[in-house]
């Protein structure tokens, strides 16, 4: 797959694959790494090694938040290859692709800037531990930490394998999507539990107690799917930019209230509402989740 045609695939618009192309052409280092890294072990490491490399190249006109992007996507552009050896679907390759133009959409929305600022989050899609199953992306690097957790007859103890879900700001959030992500991770990676049933993990501040009745009826089903084990409360609201496109909230008149959603949570923020995220804990079976 050639570097535009990965552009593409991922969902960027004109003006993005203008500028990323641009940027290309200007810094053809940042393809020379993400060769190196693609031809290494691809480890952490590895990644790591050519990413550092990058900030050398910033100037004015090009952030290092741009310049990661078009590293990233002259990575991603040569998993195709990859992913035919390994036999994984191509739908998968190019469902995942999409995660980079979702993070260069919070990227502009932050920082009116064309790029991203967690290049380090990628390094998991291109190492093969982490994929976008439908609507939601599921990685296999996590180990639980929280202790002992026991419902229904199944368990998980601290450092057992789990299944780190996370939600890319990518749209609707439907329970037909849900179990669609669900079934999919399961048929992908039910073999590394001995019992056949994923143990999902999903930390986030959608599953903070406080929000969810300001959440629409799609994100309060989402929420209702796992089994929250653990709240962490916060002094500072770090997640409004998701919702209010931005952090600066401390004078809510001039916050936006273009939505419904916008409106309750800026009144929530008028009438002194906490701030916080949870984690929550899924077992699913193929068919159900088996701790609800």
């Amino acid at each position: 797959m050639t570097y535009e045609e990965l552009l593409k695939v991922a969902g960027f618009n004109d003006v993005e694959q203008g500028r990323l192309i641009s940027l290309s052409y200007r810094f053809p280092q940042m393809e020379e790494y993400a060769k190196a890294f693609m031809a290494s072990d691809r480890s952490y490491e590895s990644f790591d090694r050519e990413v550092k490399k990058i900030d050398a190249h910033k100037t004015e006109e090009a952030s290092v938040y741009s310049l990661h992007m078009v590293f990233l996507c002259h990575a991603f552009s040569m998993l195709r290859d990859v992913y035919i050896e390994k036999g994984i679907s191509l739908e998968m390759l190019e469902n995942t692709a999409k995660d980079l133009m979702y993070k260069t959409r919070e990227c502009i929305l932050r920082f009116g800037d064309i790029g991203t600022v967690s290049v380090y989050w990628f390094w998991e899609f291109l190492a093969l531990y982490r994929f976008a199953f439908g609507r939601l992306q599921f990685g296999c690097l996590r180990k639980f930490d929280n202790g002992h957790y026991e419902k229904n007859g199944y368990k998980i103890d601290d450092g057992d394998t789990v299944l780190d879900c996370h939600i890319p700001s990518g749209g609707p959030l439907t329970q037909e999507m849900c179990f669609d992500s669900y079934r999919r991770v399961w048929e992908f990676w039910h073999h590394l539990f001995p019992d056949g049933v994923v143990r999902i993990q999903c930390g986030t501040h959608l599953f903070y107690p406080g929000y969810k009745d300001i959440m629409g009826a799609n994100t309060r089903a989402f929420v209702d799917n796992f089994d929250i084990i653990s709240v962490t409360e916060k002094d500072e609201f770090g997640d409004a930019w998701r919702f209010l496109d931005t952090n600066a909230i401390s004078n809510p008149d001039n916050l936006p209230t273009r939505t419904s959603l916008q409106k309750r949570f800026v009144e929530y923020i008028r009438n002194g509402g906490k701030y916080g995220s949870a984690r929550g804990i899924l077992l699913f079976d193929g068919e159900k989740i088996v701790n609800k």
